[in-house]
């Protein structure tokens, strides 16, 4: 008896197979007619000097297609929690919409310019440590970047070398003349 081949592939598991075959920052969407695009997105920083609380600027761009009339979305995982949270929504009409209209409007500003999105933390510290991600919403389909991780590290300051002066000479109470040094 012959053995009968199967025509299906060995499972592997999702996260393996998704990687092989996508990028991790490609993803496919389909325009009107069906056809596959791809869209990709792009997620770089400035670079962060240690132990200085300033701006800190993700550019989350558009690599393939256009980015006319789409809104971005930013959010991040941060360390401490369990799941990943909304910053800000910012409008193809450059109008940011925050989580929390009360708090977080001063330190995170969004902007848009071309096919290029940015979002500036402002004294990025411990507290902001985590992975971010931008997403972009095209024609109703998300798409989203891979994930940045932001690391806030402290350096250790030297402990300043003493400027005290050597101590001042005494006298020998056994020293006859009394003399000193």
């Amino acid at each position: 008896m012959e053995a009968v081949r199967s025509r299906y592939l060995p499972l592997q598991p999702a996260e393996d197979s998704v990687k092989k075959r996508f990028p991790a920052y490609r993803r496919a969407s389909y325009d009107a007619a069906g056809a596959a695009r791809t869209h990709q997105l792009k997620l770089t920083s400035n670079p962060l000097q240690r132990g200085i609380r300033k701006t800190m600027t993700l550019s989350c761009q558009v690599e393939s297609g256009e980015a006319n009339d789409v809104g971005v979305f930013w959010f991040r995982h941060l360390k401490s929690a369990t799941s990943p949270e909304s910053i800000v929504y910012l409008s193809a009409t450059k109008k940011p919409t925050y989580k929390d209209q009360k708090s977080g409007n001063d330190r995170f500003i969004p902007n848009a310019s071309g096919s290029t999105f940015t979002l500036d933390i402002k004294e990025f510290d411990e507290k902001d440590q985590g992975t971010y991600y931008c997403l972009i919403n095209k024609n109703s389909v998300l798409h989203i970047s891979p994930g940045y991780q932001l690391i806030y590290t402290e350096v250790a300051t030297p402990k300043p070398k003493s400027t005290k002066p050597p101590p001042a000479a005494t006298t020998d109470p056994g020293d006859p003349c009394n003399c000193g040094p």
